[in-house]
């Protein structure tokens, strides 16, 4: 019979900072993992879980541990190992019921990692190619929800990148290396709120540099994609903090 999870910890915690595994079976170790996760004793959650995966690769516990454990790896920012141990359960445990979840946390894995729109968006990328595939693998999966919106999150901090690219060239007196950046903005995030304001920051500085038709045409453009807009004056800020 499995002990309790209060009998766990105090067998394995009430004496040492570290337990002593190497007597645990494959249950009472996973038992002993899930107790340190809920305590956020991080280092003794990654022991235990090692222990299973380790020791019994073959246990009906085998896959939980694995995703436990790179769980307790991502809760103190060890990503690099926390992405082997997900990666390895889609490999290793191809038909677990918790692959899903393990391809959704890798994709959240990379999400926690991705920097600032004015940063290096390696990790955005890597982040939102994983969710995609997770979205369109797993489109019912219970962590659907949750990945669109970081979807959508991340599409923005993207759109946002090329419209600060877009305004480098205009403190450059650029308007038309800024113009393929805001309409790349515009074609690739249409659904971000950066399109709309990459238009209006468009006809703005075509306005100020005298290219009046090429101002009413993006305004029209404005004008059809984001009727809400009309009306709206051209933006009179050019900064790219804000959405």
């Amino acid at each position: 019979m499995a002990l309790s999870l209060g009998l766990i910890v105090a067998a394995f915690f009430g004496c040492s900072p570290m337990p002593d595994l190497s007597e645990a079976t494959a249950e009472s170790a996973y038992e002993a993992g899930v107790a340190a996760m809920a305590a956020e004793d991080y280092l003794i959650a990654v022991e235990a879980f090692r222990r299973v995966t380790d020791t019994y690769p073959l246990s009906p516990e085998a896959d939980d541990a694995l995703l436990g454990l790179a769980d307790a790896h991502r809760a103190v920012r060890e990503y690099a190992l926390a992405e082997n141990e997900y990666l390895r359960l889609t490999q290793e445990y191809p038909e677990s019921p918790l692959v899903p979840e393990a391809r959704y946390k890798l994709g959240v894995t990379y999400y926690e990692q991705s920097l600032p729109a004015s940063l290096d968006q390696t990790m955005t990328r890597r982040a939102l190619s994983q969710l995609n595939s997770f979205l369109a693998t797993y489109p019912a999966s219970a962590f659907a929800s949750d990945a669109e919106e970081l979807v959508d999150e991340l599409r923005a901090r993207l759109a946002e990148k090329l419209f600060l690219s877009a305004e480098l060239y205009l403190s450059l007196n650029d308007v038309d290396a800024a113009g393929v950046y805001f309409e790349q903005v515009v074609e690739d995030y249409p659904d971000t709120p950066w399109a709309p304001r990459a238009l209006r920051t468009w006809e703005r500085s075509l306005r100020e540099a005298g290219e009046t038709a090429r101002a009413d045409e993006v305004r029209g453009r404005l004008d059809e994609l984001y009727p809400e807009e009309a009306g709206e004056p051209s933006p009179q800020d050019g900064g790219g903090s804000g959405s």
